[in-house]
């Protein structure tokens, strides 16, 4: 995504509100960029090795960098995403989901099902 990151990072010589944009940038493989963005080497570029758990630390970390406070640890959230897929696909198939159906599921069923599962998990009841 070359391009896309190019106009992002571009907002930045804007005015006012765009020019303190942030974004954060992840690749797979550390310095991978290189091959093919060389513009980027004074850039904070986070690798995550392919690894799901690994990518949630990064993104975690970059919030906390940016100044948010309070922001739960990334095993807490790594725990707590596992904790939902395991009951979402449970309550699906009780529902009698199949693979396909969840892989195709629009949006806004899916989100509806998070805030549920929110609001259980919560204690509160919607």
């Amino acid at each position: 995504m070359p391009f896309e990151l190019g106009i992002d990072l571009g907002c930045r010589l804007g005015e006012g509100i765009l020019q303190s944009k942030t974004c954060l940038i992840l690749e797979k493989d550390k310095y991978d960029y290189q091959k093919a963005i060389s513009d980027l080497s004074n850039s904070d570029i986070k690798s995550h090795n392919n690894d799901p758990e690994t990518l949630v630390f990064q993104v975690r970390n970059w919030f906390a960098e940016l100044g948010m406070e309070n922001a739960p640890s990334a095993t807490r959230i790594w725990k707590r995403f596992n904790e939902f897929m395991a009951d979402f696909r449970e309550a699906r198939e009780k529902d009698g989901f199949k693979d396909r159906d969840l892989e195709f599921m629009p949006a806004p069923e899916y989100i509806n099902f998070i805030k549920q599962w929110i609001a259980v998990s919560a204690g509160q009841t919607r």
